[in-house]
């Protein structure tokens, strides 16, 4: 009896010196075109018609500058600042909680206090922004206030995840806009000749893509 075979021949391609030459120029030109157009990709500017401004309260100092100046340049209702508990500190300050962090320096800059809602959140593990987003479409329906449209203030590369987020929990009910403020610890057209630009752009993309493709919240 003839044992049946394990394997055959068959023909198989190899590419040329030339295939190859292409091949490694086409992973270089896709590896430029990422990195100069990335950051630009997750930084995203975009306003809508809003009365609530919206203020992720980790954000620093001159991000809650900008949120000032974009709430007294346009007729907003509210500043709502969703903020976790202070990681570290906690004990030398009065204030327990980013959100009355930041509201605190609002008013400091001139904001009404009636103006400002600081929403404090227990500390978040996991899928910190969408738990805000959560918060603020709370305290939106528990105080029956009308939502023409919001705009979010984050940091940098951040922008469009938030904004995804944001999307998921409020859905078709109100236009989310975002206004991403530039993050000062590095150049964001040579994030790539800073560590903390590296970090926070691999992050972010990361971040995105789990957000976009797998989370389900």
């Amino acid at each position: 009896m003839k044992f049946p075979q394990l394997a055959r021949k068959k023909a198989c391609y190899t590419p040329t010196r030339f295939g190859c030459v292409v091949f490694l120029f086409a992973i270089f030109l896709t590896s430029v075109v990422f990195v100069l157009t990335v950051h630009s990709f997750l930084t995203v500017n975009r306003t809508v018609e809003a009365n609530i401004l919206v203020v992720e309260g980790w954000t620093p100092d001159y991000a809650t500058e900008a949120a000032v100046a974009e709430f007294t340049s346009k007729p907003y209702d509210f500043i709502l600042v969703p903020g976790t508990p202070i990681d570290k500190g906690s004990f030398l300050v009065d204030f327990k909680n980013m959100a009355e962090v930041c509201k605190q320096t609002m008013l400091r800059l001139g904001i009404p206090e009636e103006k400002v809602i600081a929403l404090p959140m227990p500390q978040v593990r996991k899928d910190r922004t969408y738990a805000s987003a959560c918060y603020v479409m709370k305290w939106l329906l528990e105080n029956n206030v009308p939502v023409k449209g919001i705009n979010l203030v984050t940091l940098d590369c951040h922008g469009r995840r938030s904004r995804l987020l944001y999307h998921k929990v409020f859905r078709s009910g109100c236009q989310v806009g975002v206004i991403s403020v530039a993050d000062e610890r590095y150049n964001p057209s040579r994030w790539w000749s800073n560590s903390s630009g590296v970090r926070t752009v691999i992050d972010e993309l990361v971040a995105w893509l789990y957000a976009m493709f797998l989370f389900n919240g």
